[in-house]
């Protein structure tokens, strides 16, 4: 049975690609900011991982992981952060939160697969 991947990406070429590069593999359930995420978890089954982007309009990353952490809404789903955002490890950084990766738009996809992954093991461990 194929993994449910929930992706939080607002741009459309990103959400294009990365359906491309992800979707053979994973169930892959798209939205396009972190308030659309929450209402996602809030109704669906929670997916076995979260892919996102960190610069989105209504709920940004920041916001949404915080309130993740805040919330407990999905305490052991691993997170990939994928941006191109220069400051991301910073900010990532000051907030109570470990994601399990942190990727640098463009994501080579092989790079990614293994970041998924890796991801998906530690979970299992």
């Amino acid at each position: 049975m194929k993994k449910r991947i929930l992706l939080l990406e607002d741009e459309i070429g990103n959400q294009k690609l990365l359906n491309f590069i992800l979707a053979g593999e994973f169930n892959l359930n798209i939205v396009e900011n972190g308030l659309e995420a929450v209402n996602w978890l809030n109704n669906n089954t929670h997916p076995d991982l979260i892919i996102m982007d960190w610069i989105m309009p209504i709920m940004d990353g920041k916001s949404f992981l915080t309130m993740l952490k805040q919330t407990n809404l999905c305490p052991n789903i691993p997170i990939i952060v994928l941006s191109s955002y220069e400051y991301i490890h910073s900010e990532l950084a000051s907030i109570p939160f470990e994601a399990n990766a942190k990727l640098k738009k463009p994501v080579n996809s092989s790079v990614l697969k293994t970041a998924i992954a890796d991801a998906l093991l530690s979970i299992n461990s």
